[in-house]
This record gives C-alpha cells, structure tokens and sequence, in this order.
C-alpha cells in the first residue's frame, strides 16, 4: 500500500499542476486579440468554468441529471445519421468576451477566432447565406460582411477571426468602422496587462463586467444565482431615496437617478428616451419629457384590479341601418402603480395638450391595460387602479431597488407565457448603495425552486422539459 500510494500521489499532483497549468494559460490566452483596444466595458462570460460547475454539480446529483437528459431513453439518431457541417469557427472559447465602443451606442460585440477557413467558407455558404438580408455579402478590403434579415445582427469575417455586432436596430455606420479597426487594422488588446482585461482575468466568477472604475461579476451556485458589484460614478446618486410603499406587493422596483444634481443627466436621459420607437409612434418628445422629471422612479405590482371596458359593436337595425352598440365588460388586470418624480404639474399638461391623456385622465397609448394618470406637484401616478391612493412615501440608503416574488407575480399577471419560468423561481433581490460621495456598490440574489442543484441547470432543464426552449446548439 505504502508503495502504490508512492507511486499514485506524485502522479496525482502532477496531473493536478498541469491542470493548473493549462487553465492558466487558456484563461490568458482566451482574453487576447478579441477585444477592442478603444472599448469601454467587457463581458466575461467563463464557458470554461461554466462547463466544469456543472459537472461537479452532476457528480453531486446524478439521478437529477440523468431523468432530465433522459440517457436511458436514448437510442440514437431518429433515422440515422445526418450529415454534421463544421463551422471552422470555435463558438465556445474557454472565455467568451462582449464588449462596447465608445461611439456605437447600444451595440455590443464579440470576436471569434477562425481555426479552419476552408471549412468556415462552407459553413457561411450552406448555412449563413441565407439568412441575411438582401443585400447578402459585401466584400470590403481585406474582409466580409453582411447583416441578419431580423436586422440585429451583421458579421464580419477575414481568414483569421468572425466579429459580431448585436444591436437594437443595425443602422449606425460606426459598426462598419469598428469592423475594419478589428479584421484589417488589428486594433485589438495582444496583452492581459490592460486594466479591462486584467481585472476580468482575475475574478473568478462565471460572468464578470468591467468598466473604467467599476466591476460587477454573476455566480451561478446551487439554488441561487449572487450578483456583486462595486465602482465609482462621475455624478452622485441620492444618499436616500422616499419612495411609495405598498402592502403585499409581488413587483417593487424603485430607483433614483438624482437628475437635479447635474444637467447633464437630463440630457443623457431625454437621448435615451429618444432612441425608443414609442414616443415617435405617439409624437411625443422625450426631451419635453425629461424636462418634467427629477430622476425618481417608482413601479409596484399588487395584486389584481377590476377593469371595465367598453366593447364597440356594429349591428343593423330595423331600417337596415348600422349601429353602434356599446357593451360593458369586466375584467381581472393587474393593480399596477408607475410613479415619476416630476418638477411641478408640468407633465400631465403636456400629455394632454399631444393627446395622449383622455377627458378622464387614461393614458391612451397604452393599449393592453386602462391606465390613468394622477399628478401632484411632486409626483406622478401612472395606475391601473382607478381609485388609486397615493401611500406614505418610505425612505431607504438604496437607490436602487429591485424585488421579486415569483409565485405572487404570477398570480398578479395572470399570463401563461410566465408560468413556467416562474414556477422554476422563488424571488428576487437586487440592491444598489452609496458607500461614500462617489463609490457605489451592487448586490443581488436570484433564488431557484432546488437548493440542492445549480440555478443554470434548473433554468436549462426546466424550460427546455417544457419547450420554451429547444436542446440544439445555437446557430448564427
């Protein structure tokens, strides 16, 4: 025994320090060439160590795992063997990096490396070809490119790496610029000394955000998914926000943006809310808006409301005449209350004078429920209940506040598309605070149904047994 054990522990650690010598290297080499050296924020996600926290997990509970792959069913492919196609590309690095410009608003990207052009030339041809618009393929000097038909995607592509652009809408040239700066010009970080890298290379979490002064990871663990986070800000948020309290809700969120403090953010604001289709739709001004606001926002689900709407139908009458006939009907909706901190009676004013608000206060552009809207000189009230109550104002550290009971919200929104996620979820919590003028820091919990298996799985597992998502690999 004395000697089998000399022989086995030695050959034991040194499978444990190559080990650690290989994923030092990977999680090193991973991070170099694919991001941007002019970007502001990255995203981590660690594939690597994903993959390993759910092996382990499995380890710990093998029958959870094996009635949900559902291996003992398995008899392999339904009639036989279909042709695989190799992509060329390796779509699951050990990390895979995210991150944005600094002049390509709401635009993230990702960089791939090519590890077999050839056969990622037939892949593009058999299987990305025909999913771009009609414009296809566009050869530029020194790379390709062409743009998703959903209009939220465009790739480019030299012999060496694939860079993607994810975005609400593809419309700003600066993507094209960003692309030509990756694939041509090689703007690209080569060493994880640059602070971005280096900060996300360090943190061990599944997930990890970095931007100048600021870092936030995401950890999936048995039974709950812990989100941490701290960094600092150029303007300082409230130290203390009052807020309206409501009993028993299934939804509070709360969050000060403090816009009195600096001009600034309300310009910022109003830009933002510029970029939204729904006040173009309803010829509002985002700008006009954000001059009504102080930054204070408010949004509470509690339990349901009765709702009474008018049904408008046409019949004939005795003179073959066609008629209106109106027919009241009630319905179960959600209570809801939006509040918005507002400087004076100036909003309700203006949403009257664009039409936007009925004779009776119903804010019209909002079709799914009746909501009206109540003002007071501090603050506004966007509800579904009629005969809403403005509550005694609560005041917390935390300027931002976000919690969630998943049971309760489903039976507050009554929606089946919900159901099945939310039966996988207990609650939710996320909390943000001021550590000093200009320091804050970010927390959160995200809880699943099983304390014993690790949030991801329960997710994966729980949607996909009930369709919502399909187990096949995701494909450009």
């Amino acid at each position: 025994m004395r000697k089998f054990a000399k022989l086995v522990l030695p050959l034991f650690a040194l499978l444990a320090l190559g080990y650690y010598g290989y994923t030092r290297y990977q999680n090193s080499s991973s991070l170099k060439g694919v991001v941007h050296q002019d970007a502001t924020s990255v995203i981590k996600i660690g594939i690597h160590d994903i993959k390993k926290t759910l092996i382990l997990d499995a380890l710990g509970a093998p029958r959870y795992y094996y009635q949900n792959l559902d291996l003992g069913n398995r008899t392999g492919d339904d009639d036989g063997k279909k042709e695989s196609i190799g992509k060329g590309v390796e779509f699951m690095p050990y990390n895979l990096l995210f991150f944005t410009m600094p002049k390509v608003e709401h635009t993230v990207f990702t960089v791939f490396k090519i590890y077999d052009f050839t056969e990622f030339e037939a892949y593009v041809h058999n299987k990305v070809t025909p999913k771009l618009d009609a414009n296809g393929i566009t050869a530029t000097q020194g790379y390709q490119s062409g743009v998703f038909k959903n209009g939220s995607i465009a790739i480019a592509w030299n012999d060496e790496k694939l860079a993607l652009a994810v975005a609400p809408r593809i419309k700003n040239s600066g993507i094209a610029d960003v692309f030509k700066e990756l694939l041509v010009d090689d703007k690209t970080i080569p060493s994880t000394d640059h602070p971005l890298l280096k900060t996300i290379k360090n943190e061990t979490a599944h997930a990890v955000y970095a931007a100048d002064g600021g870092v936030a990871t995401l950890t999936f663990n048995d039974g709950n998914a812990f989100l941490k986070g701290k960094g600092s800000v150029d303007f300082p948020f409230a130290k203390e926000v009052t807020f309206p309290s409501y009993r028993n809700t299934s939804l509070s969120f709360h969050y000060g943006l403090n816009l009195r403090a600096n001009p600034i953010r309300e310009a910022l604001l109003a830009r933002r809310l510029g970029n939204l289709t729904f006040f173009e739709k309803y010829n509002l001004d985002a700008s006009e808006i954000a001059k009504s606001l102080d930054g204070r926002l408010s949004f509470a689900i509690s339990g349901r409301t009765v709702q009474n709407d008018t049904i408008i139908t046409y019949e004939y009458d005795d003179n073959f005449e066609k008629v209106a006939r109106k027919t009241v009907q009630k319905r179960n909706v959600p209570a809801a209350y939006l509040h918005l901190g507002v400087q004076g009676q100036k909003l309700k004013s203006y949403l009257s004078e664009k039409g936007a608000l009925s004779e009776n206060g119903i804010f019209e552009p909002f079709p799914l429920y009746q909501t009206t809207l109540f003002e007071q000189s501090t603050g506004a009230v966007f509800s579904t209940v009629n005969d809403t109550i403005l509550p005694k104002g609560k005041t917390s550290s935390y300027f931002f506040n976000l919690q969630a009971d998943f049971e309760k919200l489903q039976k507050d929104l009554d929606i089946s598309h919900t159901r099945e996620l939310f039966s996988i979820l207990t609650n939710m919590r996320i909390q943000a605070w001021h550590v000093d003028e200009r320091e804050i820091k970010l927390e959160g919990t995200l809880n699943a149904v099983d304390d014993d298996i690790n949030i991801l799985s329960q997710l994966f597992f729980g949607l996909r047994n009930n369709k919502i998502i399909e187990p096949k690999e995701a494909e450009l």
